[in-house]
């Protein structure tokens, strides 16, 4: 990783997120680079009253 300046690790606070950041943590280390953590919150994609098996036949449209 010569030449390795910046690193983004990215997660969603669960705990596979949180091993992508350790690894990228160390990674930054070993490297001597920065590291910057971006935190994803979930939220919901569709409304409640909708299910995700619904959604193309209300919403979607033919590419």
């Amino acid at each position: 990783m010569q030449g390795l300046q910046r690193l983004l690790a990215a997660t969603d606070a669960s705990e596979h997120g949180l091993r992508a950041v350790v690894t990228a943590a160390a990674c930054a280390r070993r490297s001597g680079a920065s590291l910057d953590v971006v935190s994803v919150l979930e939220t919901r994609l569709l409304p409640f009253a909708i299910k995700a098996t619904d959604y193309h036949e209300k919403f979607g449209e033919e590419l």
